[in-house]
């Protein structure tokens, strides 16, 4: 994956989750997160897995919260 989309990444992760919250979830402090996201230097694989993590269950969460509950139940 090149830098621009992991840097996309970051950027849709900092805007739902807050970047205090995202940092100290890929278990950094937030300047190394903004160097990351400034492209400074490179986001390592691990931390990407992490990342998508992090938006794949916030997605199930806002899907879950915008389902209505009928719809819910038939899952």
């Amino acid at each position: 994956m090149d830098h621009t989309a992991k840097r996309a990444l970051l950027e849709q992760a900092v805007r739902l989750l807050g970047r205090t919250k995202v940092a100290k979830r890929l278990g950094v402090p937030e300047p190394v997160l903004g160097a990351w996201m400034r492209g400074e230097t490179p986001m390592p694989t691990i931390n990407l897995l992490i990342l998508a993590t992090m938006l794949d269950q916030q997605a199930k969460a806002q899907d879950g919260a915008v389902r209505p509950r009928d719809e819910r139940k038939a899952r």
